[in-house]
């Protein structure tokens, strides 16, 4: 056991001190350093809030000097605009008074002019200003502002009375007198030498003499150029265009046999060939001559439109009136004839506005004089053209009569027609007629009194109706005849259809003639309805007529009195209908078959139920001439049977076939069993049931009740 004194440390606690001894040191250092740090803080502190002090009393004097420094510039401000107002009144006093002296000196130069006129006893006296050419253009004018005034102080002293004839030197009248004559002489110089530059093709000296002719506008009291446009004519007289025309240029040969067809017949082409080509040559020297006008006048525009004018009266009028000449064509024309010349109208004047509107692009802007021209350069041919428009459809339609007369209708030749019209609307709405437009195209559709009239113009409805009608009179037969019907219910549905298409959009901006237009169409459906129905009842009246004869010829007595030798092994009476019969009804199944095919609706319908009426009459007819015993009767009814099938009877028509194969039925039964069969079943009159009974074979021979028939049925129908 080990023992140690009480004032001894232990040995643990020496070594944690010396482990914790440095610790201690760094804790006193950062507490020194700690209280170091804060008494720098709070020197900083101290000095800031002493700087901002000092710098928040800076700013508030220098917010104090700008202030100050606002108030002054606004001052200076208010006496610069002061002073600059002061300026520009003063300035624009200066130039009042300097534009006043210089007006004042150009008044005093005026005047010493004027004076020098007066007294110039010849323009050889005049000063140098007015003999330099290089100074033309300041004589020009000075020269134009002195003669106006001299005219207007004459004018006012002539209206005072206070002028005197004569002109002595000194005088306004001697002034204006050598002011007229240097003028005039002034322009002959200028002319000259434009002349000359043209001549050379100067364009810069042409175009200082047009300046100088400009200048002196208004000297011959026309103050719209009249100098620079004496320029601008002699100018374009002296154009190759004008004075060196293309030769032989519309293709105008000598007439002789030897160049046929005639250049200016309407079948000829090559005047239009020649027309586009000539506006082809036009149109480029146009083209080059605004590249020259650009250069050389101070109106460019004016002098083109000059020179367009001029082209369009002299070489367009007569290139016009050349390639729709009528030389050369028969008289009268043919129809061929008159169209082409009617194409070659439209087509002339087609090119003829084209040309213009091409023109009109080269001299830029909108304007109607171009049109004017074009319209001015056609005026001539477009002025009969609806009378030719008619022409060419009368003749063409009198031709179409007299190569195929009396032909039944086609759809095909009415198809032309309306072709021909449809031409004519197209060619009248091409040629732009404007206003006279409605009344063409109504005038060449035509109208209920055109219809009605015995002479109108051959428009379309009169045609068309003329058309129509003659192709139903020259069907001949049932078969033609409904043919015809369903090319005409065809053809008035492509004239609808026309009439909606072309008629009605060209009528839009007149509704009285609209209104007019739609009324004829519906007049000329009318009377052809009339005329169709007329053709119908015409045809079905012959071919019932033939039906009847045929089976009056064909229909043999052992039909209805057949003999035990006339019976077919098997078949019992009345099983297969009479040759007749079968003959007849393959003529009805025909027809009926032909009916379904051209009419339709209602027209079938209606055809339909008249054939089935006719053909019961035909047959009461065709019964009164048969005599039957009661196997032949039960082959008529088996004949009736098969009729009422071919011919598709129905409603009235049926039951009257109904009935007669119930009147069959007095044939058949025994002559004891006929008065109470007359009196109660059948209910026929007394007279029906006689004509019936009498056609019994043995009418004359049996007999009922002790009586005969012909005595118990007095009255005998026998035919």
């Amino acid at each position: 056991m080990i023992f140690v004194s009480s004032r001894a440390k232990p040995l643990y606690v020496m070594k944690k001190w010396e482990e914790y001894a440095p610790t201690f040191e760094v804790q006193r250092r950062l507490g020194e350093i700690q209280k170091a740090a804060n008494t720098v803080c709070e020197r900083l502190e101290q000095d800031t809030s002493e700087r901002q002090g000092l710098l928040l009393a800076s700013l508030q004097t220098v917010e104090r000097g700008h202030s100050e420094a606002q108030g002054l510039f606004r001052d200076v401000e208010a006496k610069t605009a002061t002073l600059t107002q002061a300026a520009t009144r003063h300035g624009n006093r200066l130039k009042t008074a300097l534009l006043e002296k210089q007006r004042a000196s150009a008044a005093i130069r005026q005047l010493n002019h004027l004076l020098t006129f007066a007294h110039a006893p010849s323009l050889s006296a005049l000063p140098a200003l007015f003999h330099d050419d290089a100074r033309a253009g300041e004589a020009a004018a000075t020269a134009t502002a002195l003669l106006a005034v001299s005219r207007e102080v004459v004018e006012a002293m002539r209206s005072s009375h206070t002028l005197k004839q004569s002109a002595p030197l000194g005088s306004i009248n001697a002034a204006l007198v050598r002011l007229e004559e240097y003028c005039n002489a002034l322009d002959n110089r200028v002319v000259s030498r434009f002349d000359a530059a043209l001549a050379r093709s100067d364009f810069p000296a042409m175009a200082a003499c047009a300046r100088i002719m400009a200048a002196g506008a208004g000297k011959k009291g026309d103050p719209s150029g009249s100098g620079e446009r004496l320029l601008i004519q002699r100018y374009i007289s002296t154009r190759p265009i004008f004075t060196e025309p293309e030769q032989g240029l519309m293709g105008r040969g000598p007439l002789d046999a030897g160049n046929p067809p005639p250049p200016g017949s309407p079948g000829d082409a090559s005047p239009l060939r020649s027309l586009r080509l000539l506006y082809k040559t036009l149109l480029q020297n146009i083209m080059n001559e605004a590249v020259v006008a650009e250069q050389v006048f101070t109106q460019p525009t004016a002098a083109l439109a000059a020179l367009v004018t001029r082209v369009f009266e002299q070489r367009v009028q007569f290139a016009v009136d050349q390639a729709l000449s009528w030389r050369g064509v028969p008289d009268p024309p043919s129809a061929s004839d008159l169209r082409a010349h009617l194409r070659q109208l439209a087509e002339a004047v087609a090119m003829t506005r084209g040309l213009a509107s091409d023109a009109q692009e080269v001299m830029g802007g909108e304007s109607a004089l171009m049109n004017e021209l074009a319209d001015a350069a056609t005026a001539q041919h477009l002025a009969n053209y609806v009378e030719e428009e008619l022409e060419w459809l009368e003749t063409r339609f009198r031709e179409e009569e007299e190569r195929a007369p009396g032909n039944p209708l086609s759809l095909p030749s009415f198809m032309e027609l309306l072709a021909a019209h449809t031409e004519a609307l197209e060619r009248a709405t091409t040629l732009g007629l404007g206003a006279g437009l409605t009344a063409t195209v109504r005038t060449l559709h035509g109208t209920a009194a055109d219809l009605a009239a015995p002479e109108g113009p051959p428009c379309l409805l009169r045609q068309a109706r003329a058309l129509l009608a003659a192709g139903l009179a020259a069907s001949a037969g049932m078969c033609e005849v409904l043919g015809a019907l369903g090319t005409l219910g065809a053809a008035l549905e492509l004239l609808l259809a026309h009439h909606g298409a072309r008629v009605a959009p060209a009528l839009l901006p007149a509704p009285a003639d609209a209104r007019t237009a739609a009324a004829g169409l519906e007049a000329l459906r009318a009377e052809l309805d009339a005329e169709a129905l007329a053709a119908l009842d015409a045809a079905l009246a012959a071919e019932l007529a033939g039906l009847e004869a045929r089976l009056a010829e064909c229909q043999l007595p052992a039909d209805f009195r057949p003999s035990d030798a006339d019976a077919v092994p098997g078949e019992g009476p009345g099983e297969r209908p009479t040759p007749a019969c079968a003959q007849a009804c393959a003529t009805l199944e025909e027809l009926m078959l032909l009916a379904e095919q051209c009419l339709h609706g209602p027209n079938r319908e209606s055809m339909q139920a008249e054939v089935g009426l006719r053909l019961v009459d035909a047959l009461r007819r065709h019964m009164a001439r048969q005599r039957f015993c009661p196997l032949g009767a039960l082959c008529w009814r088996r004949d009736l049977q098969e009729y009422r099938r071919a011919a598709r009877a129905d409603g009235p028509a049926a039951r009257q076939l109904a009935e007669m194969e119930a009147e069959a039925g007095l044939l058949v039964v025994a002559p004891e069993a006929l008065p109470g069969l007359v009196g109660s079943t059948l209910g026929l009159t007394a007279q029906r049931a006689r004509q019936v009974i009498a056609l019994r074979a043995d009418w004359g021979e049996a007999g009922a009740r002790g009586k005969r028939l012909a005595a118990l049925f007095p009255d005998d129908q026998r035919r």
